[in-house]
């Protein structure tokens, strides 16, 4: 069965803190810095600080967590992904660095523009919402556009970028080292922050990584042949999985 929301929270002197929906609001407070637990999501306020420092949440797997950092953005992470950030943002601009999956609500600052690095992407936006998906046991990297405009820049020195627009989806193939745009519905690509699973006519093997993901599981194939058998559907991610694999 899918767990309930969770994540792990790292903070800069390296101390460890699980956090889960039920736990009591307030995480930390001190002088500079507030981290509180509303509901599945994590809610910075910080002052100015003479050192950056990072906090890094880990979602494990079969979970998912949000966090609102300090200048409101929204950061909605999928289960096995990784987030870094600042605990405030001090400079002309705000970095943050994910490996995994997250969908970004970015807010506007047109004096800081807000960037987004991945192993082998890095996504320049001043406001705008989008969908940045960088695991790395696949072999592409996604950047999918809502709203707003934003800059990709890929390869391992990021030197080749592109502009994207809404309902635009830039991919990096790391194997083929391509760049790609395309004209995409973003609603399959953030159909998991609404609790849904859709595919249309994905590969077996690329469906069943996105539920090994989700329900914390490992598949084996006893048939390499059935990897690439094809399926569309519409599947509730709040469903344990025997109707999925039913269907």
């Amino acid at each position: 069965k899918p767990s309930s929301p969770k994540a792990k929270l790292t903070l800069e002197d390296g101390k460890s803190i699980d956090i889960e929906v039920s736990q009591e609001s307030v995480i930390l407070a001190d002088s500079l810095v507030k981290i509180e637990n509303k509901g599945n999501m994590l809610v910075y306020s910080s002052e100015k600080m003479e050192k950056v420092a990072y906090n890094t949440l880990s979602i494990p797997l079969g979970a998912e967590y949000c966090v609102m950092l300090p200048d409101n953005t929204k950061v909605f992470l999928n289960s096995g992904s990784e987030l870094r950030y600042p605990v405030a943002f001090n400079n002309n601009s705000r970095e943050v660095f994910l490996q995994g999956e997250a969908y970004f609500e970015v807010q506007k600052d047109s004096t800081k523009e807000f960037i987004v690095h991945t192993d082998q992407m890095k996504i320049r936006v001043l406001g705008t919402s989008f969908n940045v998906k960088a695991y790395p046991d696949e072999s592409n990297v996604q950047t999918t556009l809502l709203q707003g405009k934003v800059v990709v820049f890929v390869g391992e020195n990021k030197k080749e970028k592109v502009e994207i627009r809404p309902s635009q989806q830039a991919e990096w193939d790391r194997g083929r080292v391509k760049l790609q745009v395309r004209e995409v519905d973003p609603d399959l690509f953030v159909a998991w922050k609404n609790g849904h699973f859709i595919f249309r006519q994905d590969r077996l093997e690329d469906i069943m990584r996105a539920l090994a993901r989700w329900y914390d599981m490992e598949v084996i194939y006893l048939d390499a042949s059935i990897k690439d058998m094809a399926f569309a559907g519409k599947l509730d991610r709040s469903e344990d999985i025997t109707p999925i694999l039913n269907v």
